[in-house]
């Protein structure tokens, strides 16, 4: 599946444009990983944990999407669009993604 942020797919043209697609995903932060960052928070320094939880919600979410344009029978996800945000729900810090992409159906061109 060709997931791109653009809204054309070089060397292809779209034949079809499906659906807009929608995936959102929340996942809470370790309260560990919580306490650790916010020592390192301050006194300086790389929070690798919390990149890897946005990492991790940003793939949950893309590889959401590439299921419902499978579902689709699209051949490509154009126009991807991706936001985070994050909000404290009963003491648990959570890190949400919002991802959004046109499915399309793709040719290639000729030679």
């Amino acid at each position: 599946m060709i997931v791109t942020t653009t809204d054309f797919v070089p060397d292809f043209r779209i034949s079809e444009i499906k659906k807009v697609i929608f995936s959102e995903q929340v996942i809470s932060v370790n309260a560990a990983k919580d306490i650790m960052n916010g020592i390192k928070g301050i006194f300086g320094g790389s929070l690798e944990s919390y990149s890897d939880e946005y990492k991790t919600v940003r793939e949950n979410a893309v590889s959401d999407l590439k299921k419902q344009a499978e579902m689709l029978n699209g051949g490509a996800i154009i126009d991807l669009h991706i936001s985070y945000g994050q909000f404290i729900n009963s003491d648990m810090l959570c890190i949400t993604a919002m991802a959004y992409g046109t499915v399309v159906d793709i040719e290639r061109l000729n030679d």
